[in-house]
């Protein structure tokens, strides 16, 4: 029986995902785009002004963010990836620069 969560977003192809159970494993990935699922880019933890990239102070150092890892402390980030420090001002920024160079 597949868990389906509405606030459950893949943060590479901004979809809704669904789970084999309430905590995403290790091995799960997008249904949509095939990505790893139990990923940092994923996690609630996630944070990139951190100096571990991670709200968790006793987190591991991870090299690569985009894959899957082992770490214990992943929780699966429930709010829009829009809705982070930074996130709706980028896109802001993104938007300026563009329609600056709109021919």
């Amino acid at each position: 029986m597949k868990i389906e969560n509405d606030n459950r977003i893949c943060y590479f192809c901004k979809k809704g995902v669904t789970s084999q159970n309430s905590k995403v494993s290790i091995n799960e990935t997008c249904h949509w785009c095939g990505n790893d699922l139990h990923c940092c880019l994923n996690c609630k933890f996630f944070d990139e002004s951190k100096p571990n990239k991670c709200s968790e102070s006793e987190s591991e150092w991870i090299n690569n963010r985009e894959r899957r890892n082992y770490c214990s402390f992943f929780e699966y980030r429930l709010e829009s990836y829009e809705d982070l420090p930074g996130g709706k001002l980028k896109e802001e920024l993104k938007k300026k620069a563009d329609s600056l160079f709109k021919k």
